[in-house]
């Protein structure tokens, strides 16, 4: 067996062996799976259940979301909500949202994300909340699903390295409004970072 080692060292194949396990052993990432099931109180719910993503869990997505919605998103299993939303916006009410959410067993936190401007401290910290072991599985919503595809998208070009043509088609099936979401995560992506 050492003769084979040496062969297999001074000839150079071992480097060559090396590599070509190293890249049968590396995983692409692949596109998820969106299922748009109904959920009582969430307006454009959808949700994917996924092990080999940066948040490496069940994840779900909303546009507008009433407290009503918080019993049903505990019983669909969700351990955190995170609102994208800004408390000016239409049929906003964190306190109530929070009462609810608490009430239920649920996790509720505010990180307003903007539309028109970029919050690299924001997106960041959304992508942190949804990938730490202890918020899953997280509900992730804004007005219309759209804030929250883009930070997803973000999250799969950047932390999973998936190619954009394969996020654009994941936003397209969470978004309400998938031109707005995808511009916005381009936008990002192709921002200098700051």
């Amino acid at each position: 067996m050492n003769q084979q080692v040496g062969r297999c060292v001074r000839s150079g194949m071992c480097g060559y062996l090396l590599a070509i396990l190293v890249s049968a052993c590396a995983t692409t990432p692949t596109p998820v799976t969106v299922e748009k099931p109904e959920m009582q109180g969430v307006q454009n719910y959808s949700e994917l259940r996924a092990t080999e993503t940066f948040a490496g869990a069940r994840v779900g997505f909303g546009g507008s979301t009433k407290p009503t919605a918080m019993s049903a998103l505990r019983s669909a299993g969700y351990a955190t909500v995170i609102s994208l939303r800004f408390g000016d916006e239409t049929d906003v009410d964190h306190g109530a949202s929070r009462q609810a959410a608490e009430a239920a067993g649920l996790r509720y936190l505010e990180l307003p994300l903007s539309s028109k401007q970029f919050s690299p401290a924001t997106i960041q910290g959304v992508l942190d909340a949804m990938s730490s072991a202890g918020q899953q599985p997280v509900y992730l919503h804004c007005g219309s699903a759209s804030r929250a595809a883009a930070v997803w998208m973000i999250g799969r070009v950047r932390l999973d390295g998936l190619d954009r043509d394969a996020a654009t088609a994941e936003v397209e099936n969470i978004a309400g409004k998938p031109e707005a979401a995808i511009r916005f995560a381009d936008g990002f992506l192709e921002a200098p970072p700051q």
